[in-house]
């Protein structure tokens, strides 16, 4: 095993996965088909609440929700968008 750095922290690369850790991500991995599921499912309802706004506020409310929007080199971007446009 390799030896600790000075303040006490291992390398990423040193890092060793107890058995407590690798049943964590075990279990996390096998809930994410649920979240994947969920989060499918809070976009598709906010996009039906939201089916009378025109699509740059559809954007932004979805982006108060966690979506992220690129734009395509020459695309139009939405009026106060903060999103990096993709070159």
């Amino acid at each position: 095993m390799a030896r600790p750095r000075p303040g006490g922290y291992a390398k990423a690369s040193q890092t060793v996965l107890t058995p407590a850790k690798r049943k964590w991500e075990t279990a996390v991995a096998a809930l994410r088909p649920q979240a994947d599921a969920l989060i499918r499912a809070v976009r598709a309802a906010v996009l039906y609440a939201t089916y009378e706004m025109d699509e740059p506020s559809q954007r932004r409310v979805l982006r108060n929700y966690g979506s992220v929007y690129r734009y395509l080199p020459g695309e139009a971007v939405d009026v106060g968008d903060g999103t990096i446009k993709d070159v």
